[in-house]
């Protein structure tokens, strides 16, 4: 009875539980799967992001809402936020709103070569309008 035990919590964790943990390995150590691997989903600039979200951001959720969207525009400022990440802003050309974007982690040495007032093109992932568009997980793009 005991060998039997045995036998069967030996073929539950070879056929079970090691299959999920290289599963888990594989996809945990797969590379990058930040936001610079990504294809881009759309291609547009700052001022026509924020000026489809003001004429009706319900739509532009639907279009836009967790796509990857590669964005010109004029840096406005850079700022560190209070858990140490680093904020873009880029102008829309309205007085009250603009494209807030996100740095990824690791990517925060991009900013050494901005100026304010400069053109800038970025990738993040559209999540969304309150005052602002934000984008998160963004990258500087060359």
């Amino acid at each position: 009875m005991e060998n039997n035990l045995i036998w069967m919590w030996r073929k539950y964790l070879v056929g079970v539980c090691l299959p999920f943990l290289v599963v888990v390995l594989m996809v945990g150590c797969s590379g990058s799967s930040g936001t610079v691997d990504r294809e881009v989903d759309f291609n547009l600039s700052a001022s026509e992001l924020m000026s489809d979200y003001q004429l009706d951001e319900g739509e532009a959720d639907g279009k836009y809402l967790d796509k990857v969207i590669e964005v010109m525009g004029v840096l406005q400022s850079v700022q560190k936020l209070k858990n140490g990440r680093i904020q873009l802003s880029l102008k829309t050309g309205e007085e009250i709103g603009s494209v807030l974007c996100n740095l990824e982690k690791g990517k925060e040495s991009a900013i050494a070569s901005l100026k304010v007032n400069s053109p800038i093109r970025v990738k993040g992932i559209c999540m969304g309008m309150l005052m602002d568009v934000l984008l998160e997980s963004s990258v500087v793009v060359n």
